[in-house]
């Protein structure tokens, strides 16, 4: 996808982005793989709280802020400021109507203030130049700054059957390409792979919300390259 269809798409989904991906009953692998990133997101965060008073954080790829309101309904009196960026206005703009907090500011991406944070968040955000963007945000980051990131592997199951032929999989690279690009600018605390996609196996939708989680920790550990996206807690190198 185009810079500017990328953009064309998110402003269509703005107004239904959280209630496609995370309200109501989960019925799809794809409703599956957002919520279950979003508890590992949270899990992580869980694991810095107690470093984040008053703590400054910026998301990149905020969609309609879903996950900084999140944070502010779980921890609502750690964070000082929270600033969310995307490359769609009307994300933007549903952002800024939905959230009703003052200590959150949303901006177009590139335009956001030029502080250090102390957290940098990105999950689910397509990068063409890997080794660029790993460096761009830890230059946005404080000394010893948390970073959470996900990643799209290669070699997926996700790639292989639902990917096919999809244009921007070319940019994907494998799990340990990635990890030694991290390595150079940041300590790796902690990681966990997850989406590992069957198919047919959301045709049904209560058995698949038993065997899912189950398959997930299963085979994390063994299979990691299969499993569509990797998360990673990350800590700005000294």
């Amino acid at each position: 996808m185009t810079e500017e269809s990328t953009i064309n798409y998110y402003n269509q989904e703005s107004s239904q982005y959280s209630r496609k991906r995370y309200e109501g009953k989960t019925e799809s692998y794809f409703q599956f793989l957002f919520r279950y990133r979003q508890n590992l997101f949270l899990n992580f965060v869980d694991r810095i709280a107690s470093n984040m008073k008053n703590a400054s954080v910026l998301e990149i790829g905020c969609a309609d802020g879903v996950l900084i309101k999140s944070l502010l309904e779980r921890w609502p009196n750690v964070f000082g400021s929270l600033i969310g960026v995307d490359i769609s206005p009307m994300m933007i703009e549903e952002a800024i109507r939905t959230t009703k907090d003052s200590r959150v500011k949303y901006f177009l991406r590139g335009v956001e203030p030029g502080e250090k944070n102390d957290l940098v968040i990105e999950l689910g955000v397509h990068s063409q130049n890997f080794d660029a963007e790993i460096n761009s945000v830890s230059e946005k980051l404080k000394e010893s700054g948390y970073f959470i990131y996900c990643v799209a592997g290669r070699s997926s199951l996700h790639a292989r059957f639902k990917l096919l032929g999809v244009s921007y999989v070319n940019d994907y690279m494998s799990y340990a390409e990635y990890e030694k690009i991290i390595k150079k600018y940041f300590d790796v605390l902690s990681s966990e792979p997850y989406g590992l996609f069957i198919p047919k196996l959301w045709a049904f939708p209560r058995f698949a919300m038993v065997v899912q989680p189950i398959l997930e920790k299963l085979f994390r550990n063994m299979f990691s390259n299969l499993f569509h996206e990797k998360i990673y807690l990350l800590r700005k190198k000294q």
